[in-house]
């Protein structure tokens, strides 16, 4: 028998002692999740059931390897237990006498797990899995010599796959926990307000309290208002240029920064355009255009719209400072946005007519091939100064 010695708050002790044979945790962010997967993943499964090969999975290998596997070698080092890692394979094997095997397994790796029989499988952020890599990996789970059970933590993603296996189809043999990132008392104050200004109120029920929500509004950006978004100003010199590249309308939306705000104190709007018109706008538009952030949608710097260069080239052909930029996911892009419009951290000049139109009419089921592009232009230029603070990977806070 090992002896260890853990804190634990309240609902991790629930989830590391269900016996119910598939628990889950849901939780905000920040809220212990990968620790208290990782302590019951070793403690137990893979020591009490040695003869099983054991898997810990997550999204990709990137987090196997900055969150698992750190987690997995400080729980087997506490314990004193040798073991050896190839790192090719993301296999370790305890020097125990049963050579006990732990499987690293990502989710693009459905092919890989497909002949072999776990005898237990642990989950990290399963709502962001797709459907079918999920169910590839729960049908091996049927090696008798382990516990055959299933543990997964994760922060909602709206009502999708976890959502219908978890609430929809629970049945006895599930257990849901809930927590939030308020539980962890070991977070700074401070994390966590930057996580309340980082998400709308509606959004904080799934990001921080962990429950699964998904809006009604068929709007996209619910959180606009003209009464509170829409307000004449006085311009000053612009910072930033944020661009989406599209034929028609080719769109962009310029403006500044000024401390937790971004200003738009105008836009560019062209039907049946191209990168080379679109270059010359912003010169004749911004005198001082070389002393501009151009703000752009990052599939231009291989997208190829009119020419044999890219749109990213054909922009720094024209002394036009193109800034490094990854699009995030859209969804993170919408929720980005409308946090900042809630708080009234997005200030746009009555004159940009084509913006809020875009921001008032654009819509989920979206048929009009006029509308989401100059949004889209907004939206990157709010990722680029004010982007959603996700859980921090390398995240050591033990509790």
């Amino acid at each position: 028998m090992i002896n260890f010695d853990i804190k634990l708050n309240k609902k991790q002790h629930e989830f590391f002692t269900s016996n119910a044979q598939q628990t889950a945790l849901t939780s905000g962010l920040g809220g212990g999740k990968s620790f208290i997967l990782n302590a019951s993943f070793i403690f137990n499964e893979v020591l009490i059931y040695p003869n099983a090969i054991h898997c810990a999975s997550a999204l990709s290998v990137r987090q196997l390897k900055d969150v698992t596997l750190p987690y997995i070698e400080y729980f087997l080092n506490m314990c004193n237990i040798k073991y050896s890692l190839n790192k090719s394979d993301l296999n370790l094997q305890l020097k125990n006498k049963e050579k006990t095997l732990i499987h690293l397994r990502s989710q693009d790796m459905s092919d890989k797990v497909r002949s072999v029989e776990y005898g237990s499988l642990y989950i990290e952020e399963m709502s962001y899995w797709e459907e079918s890599s999920f169910k590839t990996f729960l049908g091996r789970l049927r090696n008798k010599n382990g516990s055959l059970r299933l543990k997964t933590v994760f922060t909602p993603n709206g009502l999708n796959h976890a959502y219908k296996y978890w609430i929809e189809d629970c049945n006895l043999n599930r257990n849901i926990i809930y927590t939030s990132t308020y539980e962890n008392k070991h977070l700074p104050d401070s994390y966590i307000k930057m996580l309340e200004d980082s998400y709308d109120s509606e959004l904080q029920k799934q990001e921080l309290h962990g429950k699964f929500f998904e809006s009604n509004a068929q709007q996209i950006y619910y959180m606009f208002r003209r009464e509170k978004n829409v307000l004449a100003f006085n311009d000053k010199q612009p910072t930033f240029v944020g661009n989406d590249f599209n034929v028609n309308p080719m769109c962009g939306v310029i403006g500044f920064q000024e401390g937790d705000k971004l200003y738009v104190q105008d836009e560019i709007y062209l039907q049946n355009s191209n990168t080379y018109a679109l270059r010359e706008v912003i010169k004749e538009m911004i005198p001082y255009y070389q002393k501009l952030d151009i703000i752009a949608d990052s599939t231009g710097d291989s997208r190829r719209t009119s020419s044999l260069k890219t749109d990213h080239q054909l922009l720094r052909e024209a002394g036009l400072n193109v800034v490094r930029f990854r699009n995030p996911s859209v969804g993170d892009r919408y929720n980005a946005v409308n946090a900042l419009l809630e708080q009234k951290r997005i200030i746009i000049h009555p004159r940009c007519k084509m913006l809020i139109k875009d921001l008032e009419k654009l819509l989920k089921d979206n048929k009009d091939a006029t509308l989401s592009h100059i949004s889209d232009a907004l939206g990157y230029a709010v990722w680029h100064y004010f982007p959603l603070k996700r859980e921090r990977k390398s995240d050591t806070i033990f509790l």
